[in-house]
């Protein structure tokens, strides 16, 4: 098993892309919605005439029941996407979080183990040179390096 943790790779947007399709979105919602709220007013205003027919009040309304529904699917969209977009930045900053957090473990993991090697090696090169190490030190200094090396 690998000691390194390769970096997830995060996606980001393209700046250019995303501004364009903000733009076309925000410019089909505001066409959707002139032409809704033009409809509106002259189906209503329909209403006031002299010549008022029921057959063509009725495919006016008709018509503007079609383009109210478009209008509320625009609206919708904005209104709807903005917490979907806060939720999904969160979720990149954890993910960023969680990458750095995972390096770091790795980082300590191989200090320790660095440490633990050193610490050995320095008993048993005393014990070895006459210095006497104590056996009960280098016996647990062995049972923690043997307990690294599975991580």
């Amino acid at each position: 098993m690998s000691d390194t943790v390769p970096p997830p790779k995060v996606a980001t947007p393209d700046n250019d892309r995303l501004t364009i399709k903000e733009l076309m979105a925000a410019f089909l919602t505001f066409g959707i919605g002139i032409v809704s709220l033009f409809i509106l007013f002259r189906t209503f205003s329909y209403l006031d005439t002299e010549k008022f027919d029921a057959a063509i009040f009725n495919q006016k309304k008709d018509i503007m029941a079609v383009a109210l529904g478009l209008l509320g699917t625009a609206t919708g969209y904005y209104l709807g996407r903005v917490p979907a977009e806060k939720q999904a930045d969160a979720s990149r900053r954890e993910a960023n979080a969680a990458t750095a957090s995972a390096a770091q473990a790795v980082q300590n993991k191989q200090q320790v183990k660095s440490a633990v090697a050193d610490a050995l090696s320095r008993a048993q090169d005393s014990d070895l040179a006459g210095g006497g190490a104590p056996d009960r030190s280098i016996e647990i200094l062995r049972d923690l390096e043997r307990s690294i090396r599975p991580l």
